[in-house]
């Protein structure tokens, strides 16, 4: 399987990294080599990212569009 290109957080926390307090908030996105996956892997997730339809607004050319 292959890896996520960025993570989301799925619930704020907040964790010590280097010595620092890093806040982390709810639908944030993450790169898979932030610190704070390895500390705290149950707060994120692969971020999923679904393509949606898009309606074509003109008929193509030799196509004619309903009235």
């Amino acid at each position: 399987m292959a890896k996520a290109a960025q993570y989301t957080v799925t619930e704020s926390f907040v964790t010590t990294i280097n010595g620092k307090e890093v806040e982390y908030h709810k639908g944030e996105t993450v790169e898979p080599d932030d610190p704070a996956l390895k500390r705290a892997p149950l707060h994120f997730e692969p971020l999923i990212i679904r393509a949606r339809s898009v309606e074509q607004a003109t008929a193509a050319p030799g196509e004619k569009r309903g009235a």
